[in-house]
């Protein structure tokens, strides 16, 4: 999908990362799923929300974790994606069920500064 390859792309940061697993037939199939199964030791486990709140972390350490949610997200094995980050210029972006919200924050800051 080119409009995530751009996104990611984009990000040089990330402050948030979330996702829902459902308990449904497509997600039998998720690899994160089997992992929160595994951490919390059940399989009884019904819908999960997992938010996680990271301080800038770098993309590119975890650009492949990115990507594998996107990836489960699109097989329909996780819903309620967010991915939040700030671009080299300090601007934020969110990806957030597969469209893109662009805040102009600094601009902002700047404006009120003055």
């Amino acid at each position: 999908m080119k409009i995530k390859r751009n996104f990611l792309k984009k990000l040089s940061s990330v402050d948030e990362i979330q996702f829902t697993s459902k308990n449904d037939i497509f997600s039998s199939l998720s690899e994160k799923r089997e992992a929160l199964s595994d951490l919390f030791d059940t399989d009884g486990l019904d819908d999960l929300t997992l938010n996680v709140k990271l301080s800038g972390m770098q993309i590119n350490k975890i650009k492949t974790f990115i990507k594998k949610i996107v990836k489960e997200y699109e097989n329909h094995q996780l819903s309620g994606i967010l991915i939040r980050g700030n671009d080299e210029a300090g601007f934020e972006h969110v990806f957030n069920r597969g469209t893109f919200i662009k805040k102009i924050w600094s601009c902002i800051i700047k404006v009120i500064k003055n």
